[in-house]
């Protein structure tokens, strides 16, 4: 997550094309389930079933969001492939 943040930074080592809203999405849901399971870890001394639902929500959450994401990625992998073939064909 790190590094991908890393790469990300001012599109150093990104492709110029890609969009720098794509980036920052997809470094958030790397992002989430960690800051998800850490709050979740805290807690569970206190509130063990919060902490619990907390825990099962991460794989439920990739689970239902899962065809909003292929549809995000396969939109921007076609904007992507449309704007280096037109820096290309110039």
């Amino acid at each position: 997550m790190a590094l991908f943040g890393y790469a990300i930074r001012n599109q150093r080592l990104v492709s110029p094309s890609l969009p720098s809203g794509f980036a920052r999405f997809a470094l958030l849901l790397g992002a989430l389930p960690v800051l998800i399971y850490g709050l979740a870890i805290a807690l569970a001394s206190w509130r063990p079933i919060i902490s619990l639902i907390m825990f099962a929500s991460v794989p439920v959450s990739y689970i239902l969001s899962s065809p909003f994401r292929e549809k995000r990625s396969r939109q921007v992998y076609e904007t992507m492939r449309l704007q280096e073939k037109t820096h290309v064909d110039e």
